[in-house]
């Protein structure tokens, strides 16, 4: 059954405003999911690009080991029969046999290193860069296979734990400013506190003052017992001593 003139009308009408519509607002579970997505692509590309890096330097490394071996056994056939049999320093059979011992020690650990870092990682992405990482680092010799696997696994996220131990100072001072039983802040909640840009409330912070209601304004108690409030109308900040 076809629509009449006025009804495909309101049907186009509807349709219209449907699609002017604003977007439903975003819910807190949907911009909490959103945001954690977010952060584990974000830190996705970081480890590949991380990767990525460390196998540039690894190959360029192995290229340059690789040609300096060449030119050294270019110069070791223009040595004499007698040179090339000639009896090793002390100092030299001790670099002999520590890099012997070295590389022994890391071909037989390296599967197990592996699983421990597949063990640590939360993404293979993750677990490629710390596999890429080990290849190319050295460690002490009294290194156990955790210290190995802990050490990569700091390199490799040392950016993401830095991050983190910021976003948990921040809470810290965060709830060390909140008022009790309102979860407010200091500066921003307390009666007659003028509202302000939110980098001006961190910079009030970062310095040490907050608002007094009594006096409205904000105020910075010194340790010698001096004064210094920020004349809210000047802007400026004035020192006050203490009597004598």
């Amino acid at each position: 059954m076809s629509m009449t003139e006025e009804e495909q009308k309101a049907a186009d009408a509807e349709a219209q405003a449907k699609a002017d519509a604003p977007p439903a607002a975003e819910t807190d579970a949907e911009k909490v999911a959103r945001e954690q997505s977010e952060k584990e692509a974000a830190l996705k590309k970081h480890y590949e690009d991380e990767t990525a890096r460390e196998r540039q330097a690894r190959e360029a490394a192995e290229k340059s080991a690789a040609d300096l071996s060449f030119k050294l056994r270019e110069q070791k056939r223009d040595d004499s029969e007698d040179d090339q049999e000639r009896p090793l320093t002390r100092s030299e059979l001790q670099s002999v046999l520590d890099k012997e011992r070295q590389t022994i020690r890391r071909e037989t650990q390296r599967d197990s290193i592996e699983a421990k870092l597949k063990t640590l990682a939360t993404s293979n992405a993750e677990a490629s860069l710390m596999i890429e990482i080990n290849k190319t680092r050295t460690f002490p010799s009294h290194y156990s296979l955790d210290d190995i696997a802990e050490e990569v696994y700091a390199i490799a996220n040392r950016k993401k734990m830095r991050l983190e131990r910021d976003e948990a100072l921040r809470a810290l001072a965060g709830k060390d400013n909140a008022s009790p039983g309102t979860g407010g802040h200091h500066d921003s909640q307390r009666a007659g506190a003028p509202q302000m840009a939110e980098a001006d409330k961190r910079e009030h912070e970062r310095l040490g003052f907050s608002w007094n209601g009594t006096s409205r304004r904000y105020e910075k108690k010194l340790s010698n017992g001096h004064l210094l409030y920020k004349d809210p109308k000047t802007k400026k900040v004035v020192l006050v001593r203490k009597s004598s």
